[in-house]
């Protein structure tokens, strides 16, 4: 029954989005549009009751997002292509950017971000480091996955599982963005802007033939009636290009200047009080929450903990070095990467482990696993 579940709400998007869009452009009468919505309506609410389940909700986005962009595609070649003038160039450029985008999203939604594995032997071994030798804090100890943490790593409530350089949760990829598929996330962003942007422009250029408009003449009211009355898929298709290119411009911004300009992750930007290793006191940071490792992990983008001062942060290289780094990118020994495992760094580089004091007991769940 579950798989069934699982099914439908991963199928359900695709019937939405297209429902949307497809019932007010027929070429029918008002009121069997009407008809038309309202037994789609009921349909949704059926489907709600029996099928829909809340712990199975993390596929809905990735769902979501393949038929809006599925949607925009057929869109683009049946209604937009004959009023684009497509030269060579654009044909070659919208192709490759169509290519990289369909590879960095793949590669982010299915890469193994740095899931943090550990044995029975080795989980042992760390229990009983945390509880007899008392050479483990409590916050270097994952209580769910039984492991001692590396620096900058975190726990996923969604995915259930410790990842290293985590810098958040994506639902739209369903899956956590860390130290192998960083570099996909930021391309797919990117390229996912342009695919948005060549939707937008071919929208302006079939409302410009078919419906030309003047603010100044028609004001919002007449400019929304003209659009809406040549073909409101088309409306519906551009609306959504243009409110997409608001969150991922927005996203993109602050991907790039947290990991590039501050060498930062989500989770430390975020929770930037916590992390004494950003300010280069890593020895006198067991005692707060995940001191010795704090893989980031946060999905906002918020300004809280900000107050980076320049040159505190160990993991900070200055911007092309950072973006060398996260994009792994190397060029004949000229531009190299730094070669950090994420998977087993237990201290700063260049730094032995501090010595631990008495194990803190009193830290609460919260400020070690969840942001």
């Amino acid at each position: 029954l579950q798989d069934v579940r699982k099914r439908v709400m991963w199928w359900f998007p695709f019937f939405a989005v297209y429902t949307i869009g497809l019932i007010p452009e027929l070429s029918i009468a008002w009121y069997y549009k009407l008809i038309l919505a309202l037994l789609a309506a009921g349909f949704w609410k059926f489907l709600n009751m029996f099928f829909f389940d809340e712990r199975l909700m993390n596929i809905i986005p990735v769902s979501v997002y393949l038929s809006s962009k599925i949607m925009m595609f057929f869109t683009w070649f049946v209604y937009l292509v004959p009023y684009v003038e497509m030269t060579w160039t654009k044909t070659i450029l919208f192709w490759l950017n169509t290519v990289l985008l369909c590879y960095n999203f793949y590669m982010c939604w299915k890469t193994d971000p740095g899931f943090i594995k550990s044995n029975r032997e080795q989980k042992l071994q760390t229990i009983i480091d945390l509880a007899e030798k008392q050479t483990l804090t409590l916050n270097q100890f994952c209580s769910t996955c039984l492991i001692h943490r590396p620096i900058r790593s975190k726990h996923c409530s969604a995915c259930d599982k410790c990842v290293a350089k985590f810098d958040h949760h994506c639902p739209w990829t369903d899956n956590c963005i860390g130290a192998y598929n960083h570099k996909y996330f930021i391309g797919f962003l990117l390229f996912l802007l342009f695919m948005l942007s060549w939707c937008v422009h071919g929208t302006l250029a079939y409302w410009r033939v078919n419906c030309p408009f003047d603010i100044y003449e028609d004001g919002i009211t007449g400019i929304l009636y003209k659009v809406l009355r040549t073909s409101p898929w088309v409306f519906w298709v551009g609306t959504n290009a243009m409110i997409h290119i608001v969150w991922v411009t927005v996203l993109l911004s602050c991907q790039l200047y947290q990991v590039v300009w501050l060498g930062m992750t989500t989770n430390e930007r975020m929770n930037h009080g916590r992390y004494k290793y950003l300010y280069g006191n890593f020895s006198e940071s067991h005692g707060q929450g995940h001191n010795r490792r704090g893989h980031g992990h946060g999905h906002s983008h918020g300004p809280s903990g900000e107050s980076k001062q320049k040159g505190q942060n160990p993991f900070d290289r200055g911007p092309i070095r950072n973006l060398v780094d996260i994009l792994d990118f190397q060029f004949c020994g000229l531009i190299r990467p730094s070669r950090i495992d994420w998977m087993n760094l237990y201290s700063l580089p260049g730094q032995t482990p501090p010595p631990l004091g008495k194990m803190n007991f009193g830290v609460a769940r919260e400020n070690y696993q969840f942001v």
